[in-house]
């Protein structure tokens, strides 16, 4: 049974919530390994030294191994108890402990699941309370996450009414998981989601790092761009022109039209903005105007074997209503489809190619169905085309959730919408950039409401299943008020990628959605590569993290990292299918990565190669001290 709890947690805030089903281990589940001290690592005990309470390892009994945990608890006057790592969770999962108990003296300790929120308070427990166990027993706690729930912890307990010694072994933390697959095949993991993390330590925490951002390069000096409403829908690098291309939009006050425009720069800074003598405006054809209709957002597509059809558009038209496709053998004189509108409908929109599975995707604001959740509010929907001509259903992709909602309580908002869905893929994975609309207000009329959007980060493994977004902090936020992003902040549809960095033209905004006196530019948000999230430890001690099973298919494990501390650093040890330390892989004979780098390789004992382990499934156990871990991979 869940039971509802108050307070907060003494061992620390929880961590943002795991949006995908689990199936994680607890660190050291067994007990075997110890601490140079005595204590046994990766759990944290709790006592009353004035009541005689203990934790400690013993050798006296186990149930596997050389190692079982000893609770004892005297005098029933005070507390012991043994908590593990945290396990990430999402409120409404199925979840389950266990562990092989017996009883020394007295009463059994309980086995406890213990939920907590992002604020670290606690949520709900669920627990058994043995009798007496003589023999070795395994002892099962089952039960549902309760909504708001985002981390949960083994709890082996001795309370104040109770008395007794207990010996605990082989404790088991574990939820549902859609079909995990151990291989690395070269790309990095980043941990924008925990698909590969099982555990981590309450002093390893999740940061989401804002870019670096320029000054403006892409700004309104035309006639026809001389409003507030000036924005990127693609900014993208083409290898074979060697040059930067950019679709973007306005919509005029001057003559109430929309407009699709092209630039194109050498180094996406300068731009220059061709007379392309396709439209006229007040008279001239002298402009960069591509379009009279709202501008689409562009994908350049250099292995289509027909030259036609290089570049693709998906874009909304009133007329006949819906979102249009079209291609074109150089981005600015466009072929329509003939079965347009491809997809019903029609607002913002975002193109995008899947290298994995070799088809196009779209994303696309659709109406709810009546009486659903998300009704009348930003939805973001997806569908697939094998060929960029016929599109399957859309379904939804993105909606916000109830911590979208509670964020947007919390800070004073009615509201939480998901306003736009920018992706690409990258490192074997897609990153979504969703635009999250807090809604304040209804604004001016024919505003469609007001409020403030910033870009968080998401992560899909394969589009079908939807988005993880395990941390609700912006990747771009706003900036203060009176500077030109304090407003609204919304990204291109396509990345800038290279070796050492990623870049993402994005849209600022010095006034809220809900206003028409606001201003726009393009500037660029750089990371470092890998550089959007990272496992952090703040350098008081050590943190540890523990990846789930991966098949070994390279011969060195690398590391994209970030020290922040003078001696900080990162360094691993390998454990085997038993979570047994692999002998010559230890923590001990790992030499830490301690300069700042985009590629570092770990060494144990001086020695790299991991070809004696090919094709094996370890789990990486990292150390992370005074450092930001952004990735890991095998080559």
């Amino acid at each position: 049974m869940v039971q509802p709890a108050s307070g907060t947690d003494a061992a620390g805030p929880a961590d943002e919530a795991h949006v995908a089903a689990i199936e994680a281990g607890i660190d050291n589940p067994g007990f075997e390994d110890v601490t140079a001290d005595g204590a046994i690592a990766g759990w944290f005990p709790l006592t009353s030294p004035a009541c005689g309470t203990t934790v400690e390892p013993t050798t006296e009994d186990a149930h596997s191994g050389e190692r079982s945990a000893k609770l004892t608890d005297p005098t029933a006057g005070g507390i012991v108890c043994l908590q593990s790592s945290f396990v990430d969770v999402l409120g409404g999962q199925d979840v389950r402990a266990s562990a092989w108990m017996r009883t020394l003296s007295g009463t059994t300790a309980w086995l406890t699941i213990r939920f907590h929120d992002d604020a670290g308070a606690l949520v709900g427990t669920a627990d058994t309370r043995p009798g007496t166990l003589t023999e070795w027993t395994e002892q099962v706690v089952t039960a549902k996450a309760p909504m708001g729930a985002t981390r949960m912890r083994v709890m082996l307990y001795g309370g104040s009414t109770t008395a007794g010694v207990s010996l605990i072994d082989d404790v088991t933390l574990t939820g549902p998981r859609d079909d995990y697959d151990p291989t690395l095949s070269g790309a990095h993991e980043l941990f924008v989601d925990d698909y590969r993390i099982a555990t981590r330590s309450p002093d390893v925490e999740r940061v989401v790092h804002p870019p670096r951002r320029s000054a403006p390069t892409l700004t309104a000096d035309k006639p026809w761009e001389a409003n507030n409403y000036v924005y990127s829908n693609t900014v993208l690098y083409n290898p074979d022109l060697r040059k930067f291309q950019a679709w973007y939009g306005t919509f005029s006050l001057v003559d109430f039209h929309n407009y699709g425009l092209y630039a194109e720069s050498v180094d996406g800074v300068r731009w220059t903005k061709p007379e392309l003598g396709l439209h006229e405006y007040q008279g001239s054809t002298a402009n960069n105007i591509y379009s009279t209709d709202a501008p689409g957002t562009v994908l350049y597509d250099p292995a289509d074997p027909d030259p036609d059809r290089r570049y693709k558009m998906l874009a909304f038209k009133p007329n006949p209503r819906g979102y249009h496709a079209y291609t074109s053998p150089d981005g600015i004189h466009w072929t329509p489809n003939a079965a347009n509108p491809v997809i019903p409908n029609g607002d913002v929109q975002n193109l995008g190619y899947d290298p994995y599975e070799q088809r196009y995707y779209a994303i696309t604001k659709q109406p709810m169905p009546p009486n659903q959740q998300g009704a009348e509010n930003r939805v973001q929907f997806i569908s697939f085309s094998d060929d960029f001509v016929t599109f399957t259903d859309p379904v939804v992709s993105l909606e916000a959730d109830v911590r979208d909602k509670a964020q947007a309580t919390a800070s004073g908002a009615s509201d939480m919408q998901v306003y736009s869905l920018p992706s690409f893929a990258y490192e074997g994975i897609f990153i979504g950039l969703p635009a999250m609309y807090e809604v304040t207000g209804t604004g001016v009329p024919g505003s469609g409401g007001d409020g403030t959007i910033e870009v968080q980060v998401a992560a899909s493994r394969d589009l079908d299943s939807g988005w993880n977004r395990p941390s609700r902090d912006p990747l771009i936020p706003r900036t203060a008020a009176g500077d030109r992003d304090d407003g609204m902040v919304m990204a291109s549809s396509q990345a800038v990628i290279d070796d050492s960095t990623v870049r993402v033209f994005y849209t600022g905004w010095d006034g809220t959605h809900g206003t028409f006196d606001r201003r726009t530019t393009t500037s660029i948000a750089t990371w470092r590569r890998d550089g959007f999230v990272s496992m952090s430890n703040a350098g008081d001690r050590p943190g540890l993290l523990t990846t789930m099973p991966v098949t070994v298919d390279g011969s060195s494990l690398h590391v994209n990292v970030a020290p922040s501390a003078r001696q900080g650093g990162v360094r691993a040890e390998l454990l085997d299918e038993n979570a047994a330390v692999i002998p010559g892989y230890s923590l001990a004979d790992s030499v830490r990565v301690r300069k700042d780098t985009l590629d570092g390789v770990l060494a144990w004992s001086g020695k790299r190669d991991l070809s004696a382990l090919q094709g094996q499934e370890v789990r990486i156990r990292f150390e992370i001290t005074g450092a930001d871990l952004y990735s890991f991979w095998l080559r």
